[in-house]
């Protein structure tokens, strides 16, 4: 059942970023709306977390399904917000707080959102 989940997931948002290839502006405006740029890098980041923030330790963990499911996400990505010249693409990425803003908690536990850039 989880890896039909799996597909599921990498299907729908491998459609939607199909939809956004090559010079379709509309559809990429339209995704823009449906899906930011700050929910895109959450799940690439935020996949093999469990609900508590930790890494997934389980040997029985499918990482395959979390490599394609970020391949999928990974291309959302690309083809909305990064082959697009569009001023609001790239304010968005401007104002992405996790792809350029450090680790701010003094703590740096679990559960506080990790910086692509410093990963």
């Amino acid at each position: 059942k989880v890896r039909s989940l799996v597909k599921y997931h990498f299907s729908s948002v491998n459609l939607l970023a199909l939809c956004a290839a090559g010079k379709n502006a509309i559809n990429q405006a339209r995704i823009m709306m449906i899906v930011g740029m700050d929910t895109i890098i959450d799940n690439i980041i935020d996949v093999p977390l469990r609900p508590d923030m930790t890494r997934e330790n389980d040997p029985e963990f499918d990482w395959d399904g979390v490599y394609y499911v970020r391949k999928a996400w990974t291309k959302l990505m690309t083809n909305v917000y990064l082959s697009s010249l569009d001023t609001h693409s790239i304010r968005q990425i401007q104002e992405s707080r996790r792809l350029w803003l450090p680790q701010t908690s003094e703590s740096g536990g679990p559960g506080e959102p990790l910086s692509l850039m410093n990963e």
